[in-house]
């Protein structure tokens, strides 16, 4: 296997998994990648170039997905306090 036989890619979720399947299904995995490319302010940096990238990566066949097992994400809890109005001023 040559070194461009792989693509890594590391996953970062912002806020729980939401997800019923771990790990995601390499679909899901690439609409993520997508919605990623073309949402917020990464939309107006798409260019041809991106768009040949992504149609490239649809085209092959799916990859084997190894991931770690997947584990509950701690809990915690969070104060804020709330002043009046009156406290303010």
């Amino acid at each position: 296997m040559a070194a461009t036989d792989i693509l890594i890619v590391t996953v970062i979720y912002l806020d729980k998994y939401h997800g019923k399947e771990w790990p995601p299904s390499p679909f899901r995995c690439f609409q993520a990648l997508i919605a990623a490319a073309k949402t917020g302010y990464r939309r107006v940096q798409w260019s041809p170039e991106k768009e040949d990238a992504l149609r490239w990566l649809e085209s092959l066949p799916p990859p084997t997905i190894i991931a770690t097992p997947a584990r509950p994400a701690p809990s915690y809890l969070g104060a804020v306090k709330i002043q009046t109005l009156i406290n303010v001023i």
